[in-house]
């Protein structure tokens, strides 16, 4: 069959494209990559990030556990005041269990459903924070707390640190977990107004402003890396494609058969199936080229490989250009009898084929040599190239435009 590959993007002129992850719905990208590359799949990289995120979040949940409890127990708190320390605690670690389960499972939502994915990624993430928010404006508030305030204030900037560069890859949580972790502080300043407390929160939203505005520097270096990394594997993956396909007719080249013919023949012999070979080659193709000129010739192997591409597609089934103007067919699961049958059928399809040079028609017509077994040995494959090889030749001696059959156990026959 043809494969055609796609000819690779300039990747200046790539950077017009407009597909970015504003596009969806989720903030804070704008200026992080004007545009993806049209080869990048938006799609891919959105749910990249995610994995990414919600491996870099996992542990989070216990961490806010572990700060609240080692706070509390070597302070003092949690033996003046153990009730309220066990019901927060009870509820960070609540989230924590919440935040793991759906981290192990997000692979499940993902990609049809990643909407759902981010959005439950998100609250997760930030419901921690705005807990320890919360337990932090109010150890400012509650004079039994204020035993504990320094160690959350400190706390506060450890995780709003931490926080934001380690989860700077995602555009809304960089932004948003500095936000929910200092907000209840500035919230709450008004109502409870006092000179250190103002200090505090000022310091607070200034530290905030300041590490969204380095997260943005390590989302955009993340971007551009995995940006970078998707178009290397799709220009790898093109690569490859060019040098497994003949560039001439679109058909594969010899390359790919030589490894998928391996491959095929060491699965017939596992599974004791027939496979067959058909050698095809063009009748007179030199007389053509020199009568009609070389890109005539190249126009009749282009016709060639459309026929072979339209009558050749079972899977399995391989038909590639082995060289000059010969092509190779592989048929898996075939015995000489539909092996000849699908010689027969080639036959008449380049019968039927009607090009012209000039103002004269010209009608193509090929040898074809078909050989068959049932293969035995792992390592004996090249047996049946050799015999597929004499058929073609046999089939010319014999007055070409015809089809000769060989196998391992019969002579050959015109067919």
């Amino acid at each position: 069959m043809k494969h055609p590959t796609p000819a690779p993007a300039d990747a200046a002129d790539s950077q017009h494209d407009s597909r970015s992850w504003l596009h969806t719905g989720d903030a804070g990208l704008d200026g992080t990559l004007e545009a993806l590359p049209h080869e990048v799949d938006p799609t891919s990289l959105r749910v990249r990030v995610l994995r990414d995120t919600c491996k870099r979040a996992r542990l989070g949940g216990p961490l806010y556990l572990l700060l609240w409890l080692t706070i509390c127990g070597l302070s003092g708190f949690l033996a003046r005041q153990p009730v309220f320390v066990l019901a927060n605690a009870a509820l960070l670690a609540a989230v924590a269990v919440a935040r793991m389960a759906l981290f192990r499972r997000i692979d499940r939502l993902l990609p049809e459903r990643h909407a759902l994915a981010n959005l439950l990624a998100i609250a997760s993430t930030l419901t921690n924070a705005l807990h320890w928010g919360v337990l932090t404006a109010t150890a400012g508030i509650w004079p039994a707390m204020h035993v504990i305030e320094p160690y959350m204030v400190l706390a506060v900037v450890g995780l709003t640190m931490g926080g934001s560069m380690g989860l700077a890859i995602h555009p809304t949580i960089r932004v948003l977990f500095p936000v929910a972790i200092v907000s209840p502080l500035a919230v709450t300043l008004p109502f409870f107004f006092s000179p250190q407390r103002a200090l505090v929160a000022a310091l607070g939203v200034i530290f905030a402003i300041y590490v969204v505005m380095v997260s943005r520097m390590l989302l955009q270096d993340y971007w551009r890396l995995l940006t970078a990394s998707a178009l290397l594997k799709r220009r790898a993956h093109e690569l490859g494609e060019l040098s497994l396909t003949d560039s001439l007719t679109g058909l594969r080249n010899r390359l790919y058969f030589d490894r998928q013919y391996k491959t095929e023949w060491q699965r017939a012999c596992r599974q004791g199936k027939p496979i067959a070979l058909l050698m095809l080659d063009l009748d007179h193709f030199k007389a053509l080229n020199d009568s009609h000129g070389h890109p005539f010739g190249d126009e009749c192997l282009r016709a060639v490989a459309q026929l072979l591409a339209l009558e050749i597609q079972r899977t399995g089934d391989v038909c590639a250009r082995f060289g000059g103007e010969e092509f190779i067919v592989m048929l898996v699961d075939t015995d000489a009898e539909g092996a000849m049958a699908v010689a027969e059928r080639l036959l008449d399809g380049l019968r039927g084929i009607d090009l012209r040079a000039g103002h004269q028609r010209v009608h193509l017509t090929a040898s074809i040599g078909v050989a068959s077994t049932w293969p035995l040995h792992p390592l004996h494959g090249q047996r049946l190239i050799q015999q597929a090889d004499e058929a073609l030749y046999r089939a010319k001696r014999a007055g070409r435009d015809r089809a000769v059959g060989l196998d391992t156990r019969t002579e050959a026959v015109p067919a």
